[in-house]
């Protein structure tokens, strides 16, 4: 399988990981988002990161998108974009009634 998304990390990033993986006062999610960033950045196919950490090619394929699409910190923490509504607009000259009443 291909990967779409390609992690890089920075030498900032990588060592950012790698003392975040030494510290043991993070959750396991977090532990293990860590780990698939650093496989991936070694060239790891996604296959070898789901056996290697027994999460699923979905959970590996999330973390690389977030990482590439996002930012750093939503790779390692799951949270998506922030969202913002769509801004609403309505002509100048719209009457709004009640209908049914």
């Amino acid at each position: 399988m291909t990967n779409e998304y390609r992690v890089t990390l920075t030498d900032e990033e990588r060592q950012s990981l790698r003392e975040l993986l030494h510290k043991g006062k993070v959750g396991s999610r977090t532990l293990n988002r860590a780990h698939i960033l650093l496989l991936s950045d070694e060239g790891e196919s996604d296959e070898t990161i789901t056996e290697a950490l027994h999460t699923s090619l979905s959970t590996v394929h999330r973390v690389r998108q977030q990482f590439v699409e996002g930012s750093f910190e939503q790779s390692l923490t799951g949270t998506p974009a922030a969202w913002t509504a769509p801004e609403i607009t309505w002509p100048s000259n719209h009457v709004f009634s009640r209908v049914g009443l």
